[in-house]
């Protein structure tokens, strides 16, 4: 229930004329119109002839009040006049000593696809406890400042039909003098049967003296720690956030009120919560928990918190919510809306990344990362990053169970942020499977410098760690308020079916049996991808062992690796035509050919940084402008191939 009267400051012991100005404070709820008279409200009906009708409790069948129980407002209706005539009926506040600077506000509406046009006015006297607003119709008595008067010109269509505030701040007063205030609901043939007039509620009533202390309850953001939950892991969601009061007294009936939506409707909560009324000092706050709830299916949802209390005058601050999506397979804590990126810097090996709660067991099949990798002048080409896996104890990262394959930047890489899904393995081969517990998903950086994006304003403490080799564990908000941000590290569940991941070797050629996927084949010495081998067979040019990833509807697994042992064999005879020295070098090598070839040098990714044809003899190759890295050579003499590998330091 509404309270219908309430002072904000007791006078005390100790009366001045400030303290009595701030104990005039009115906040009328209209709960219960039979106590007003008791608490100094007057009314009175000058329409000619009168009805039946007088300021009355509102109706709540017509429409629910602006806030409490459906029927806790007043209002005032046609049947204040008979016939066709005009309708002055008055409602007088209690007196109260006026100033400059006085803020009256109230809320007030008329029927739905309204048929006759309403009129409200707002009239102030400066005569004490006078009511005396004439003995006419169309009289106004010693409420002859009109503060307010909406739709004077009764339009049809200008009277609210949705619960409107309106607010007046008094001016042009002298000095502080006692008066009343009246509404008058004003409309001219009006009446049963006039072509005006209908219906009109009026609801909270607020009148604050200038420099009145008043309470004034705000409602703080509390988002979930997920921004996105796979179906399979959600759990019942606490709904509530702390409630603050701010003003200058206490309250004893904050309450918090949470909706929530699930788009695209945002009329209609698909659940309601509210909180029974709660005392909170001047200054103080509390954490009100409404309930739980438990989404059942995938969509879009906006909770929605909206704080309230009696005498709340500062509303830019009573409401909050957040977006929370269910997925059939997606994790993430970022909202989406990428700030910037930050990460460990040049050196060792290092580590950051975010926890995540897996209350179900399933499988993570792959881990989408968004990352830059700044680089001039080819600087960054070649570097690389991958994802890896921990399981929890103690509340930090343990062991690694999983990895990735290492995705390696290109030049295009360098001028942009990159949006990558990384296929995540199982340590030793397989789908990685998770039984319910904590796990760390973290970006790996090794010798460069990987920029991680993040968002700003969802972060949650202890959620994101970071590591490097001579550094323990350690939650990001412990570098400062800089580094106190959320990356973007998604985890993809539980939503691949089988893969073949079964392959058949002949000769130097090793194919895989699942058909109809996407294939990367990846050199296991190095786990790195083999640059332009993604078809479904792969033929090796050098000695070594040998696996491919699988990859269907978005999902991943990888074969076991494969050995070939057989290459070159038939090149017996051009093995010994090339001699290359001194390798590992710094990118100078002599090479020496004793017949005419053709000599190619690419990168990893296949991308070719030498070619040229050239006699038998002795030769230079400069590769210095290209990164450090791992190298092919390939020398073709006539009909025979020759492959071997540079390592440049």
């Amino acid at each position: 229930m509404k309270k219908t009267y309430k002072n904000l400051l007791s006078l005390g012991l100790c009366m001045s004329v400030a303290t009595a100005s701030f104990s005039q404070a009115i906040n009328e709820s209209f709960a219960d119109v039979t106590t007003l008279p008791g608490s100094g409200w007057s009314m009175q009906n000058l329409s000619t002839p009168a009805g039946t009708g007088t300021w009355m409790q509102g109706d709540g069948t017509g429409f629910a009040a602006n806030s409490g129980t459906a029927d806790e407002y007043i209002a005032v209706n046609y049947q204040s006049v008979t016939g066709a005539n005009t309708i002055s009926n008055w409602l007088f506040t209690p007196s109260r000593t006026f100033q400059n600077g006085d803020v009256i506000s109230f809320f007030t509406r008329t029927v739905d696809a309204q048929q006759y046009a309403d009129r409200l006015q707002l009239r102030l006297s400066l005569n004490g406890t006078s009511v005396n607003a004439g003995t006419t119709n169309t009289s106004v008595g010693d409420f002859t400042t009109l503060l307010l008067d909406i739709n004077p010109t009764l339009n049809l269509t200008t009277y609210p039909e949705t619960w409107t505030q309106y607010t007046v701040t008094l001016s042009g007063i002298a000095t502080p003098t006692a008066g009343r205030l009246a509404f008058r609901y004003f409309v001219t043939n009006g009446g049963p049967s006039g072509s005006n007039s209908d219906y009109i509620g009026v609801d909270d009533f607020a009148y604050t003296p200038a420099g009145a202390g008043s309470a004034n309850v705000t409602v703080d953001k509390n988002y979930h720690p997920y921004t996105i939950i796979p179906l399979e892991q959600v759990t019942p969601i606490t709904i509530g956030t702390t409630v603050r009061n701010i003003g200058t007294v206490g309250t004893t009936d904050a309450m918090l009120k949470a909706d929530v939506f699930m788009f695209p409707d945002f009329t209609t909560p698909i659940q309601t919560f509210t909180s029974p009324a709660t005392t909170i000092a001047a200054g103080g706050n509390t954490m009100l928990t409404v309930g739980t709830w438990t989404p059942s299916m995938i969509g879009d949802y906006y909770v929605e918190y909206t704080s309230s209390s009696t005498g709340n005058t500062v509303t830019s601050a009573d409401t909050s919510g957040y977006v929370i999506s269910i997925d059939d397979n997606e994790y993430a804590r970022d909202n989406a809306q990428v700030s910037t990126a930050f990460g460990l810097g040049a050196g060792p090996v290092g580590y950051i990344g975010s926890m995540f709660m897996v209350n179900a067991t399933t499988n993570l099949d792959s881990v989408l990362t968004a990352i830059q990798k700044p680089g001039e002048n080819g600087a960054a080409i070649g570097d690389s990053t991958k994802i890896a896996i921990f399981n929890v104890s103690g509340g930090l990262p343990n062991a690694i169970i999983g990895t990735s394959p290492a995705y390696i930047f290109t030049a295009a890489d360098t001028t942009q942020m990159v949006v990558h899904t990384h296929p995540v393995m199982a340590v030793g081969g397989g789908r990685l499977s998770l039984s319910p517990g904590m796990y760390f998903v973290a970006v790996v950086e090794h010798e460069t410098s990987v920029g991680l994006a993040f968002t700003n304003d969802v972060f949650k403490t202890n959620s994101v760690y970071a590591s490097w080799s001579t550094m323990p564990w350690t939650a990001v908000e412990a570098f400062g308020a800089a580094f106190a941000k959320t990356p973007v590290i998604r985890p993809y569940l539980n939503v691949c079916a089988p893969i073949n991941t079964t392959t058949t070797v002949v000769a130097q050629t090793i194919t895989a049996n699942q058909v109809g996927a996407t294939y990367q084949w990846i050199n296991c010495g190095t786990n790195m991808p083999i640059a332009g081998a993604t078809n479904m067979s792969y033929t090796a040019t050098v000695s070594g062992s040998y696996a491919v990833i699988v990859m269907m509807n978005g999902c991943a697994d990888t074969s076991a690796c494969e050995a070939i042992t057989t290459v070159g064999i038939n090149n017996a005879a051009a093995s010994s035509s090339v001699a290359v020295y001194p390798n590992p070098s710094t990118g100078l090598y002599k090479i020496e050919l004793n017949d005419n070839s053709v000599v190619t040098i690419s990168n990893v990714l296949g991308e070719t940084v030498v070619s040229a044809r050239m006699p038998k003899g002795t030769h230079t190759i400069n590769i210095q402008d290209q990164p450090k890295g791992i190298y092919l050579l390939q020398v073709t003499t006539g009909s025979s191939k020759q492959t071997s590998k540079l390592i440049k330091e």
